[in-house]
């Protein structure tokens, strides 16, 4: 379950601040708090997930250095560095109209770097042609 948390804030930090841009002014403010609390827990959520992620590949393979179980770990380390900027940028100057696009860019690859990881992780729990890697 914990893995999904930052699959969701990643989608945020992609959708909320796109559509705080077209909608009216009171709303949009509130919707960019929103993507600065956001993307200021992100990095705890990647962390979750990735300790997570590795306590189930190290209790399911009783070990760490398998191939795919590495290439997660590194990926993992990527997911947390975009992260780590997209909640500088809200720490900083908050997220707003004049840096909304910049966040979303970040979100858009944070989400396909979460989308990558839990394909991987689909993988390495269900098998190739397992039942949840139908898509």
């Amino acid at each position: 379950i914990a893995v999904h948390f930052p699959i969701t804030g990643s989608a945020g930090t992609l959708l909320v601040p796109l559509i705080a841009l077209v909608v009216p002014y009171g709303l949009s403010y509130r919707l960019f708090d929103v993507v600065t609390l956001i993307a200021m827990i992100m990095p705890l959520l990647s962390l979750i997930g990735a300790v997570s992620g590795y306590i189930g590949g190290k209790l399911r393979y009783k070990t760490t250095t398998a191939p795919l179980l590495k290439r997660k770990m590194y990926l993992s380390i990527v997911y947390f560095l975009i992260t780590l900027g997209q909640s500088y940028i809200a720490f900083s100057t908050g997220v707003g109209p004049e840096n909304a696009l910049i966040m979303s860019g970040l979100g858009l690859v944070s989400s396909v770097v979460a989308a990558v990881l839990g394909k991987k992780g689909s993988h390495l729990f269900a098998g190739l042609h397992g039942p949840y890697v139908a898509g």
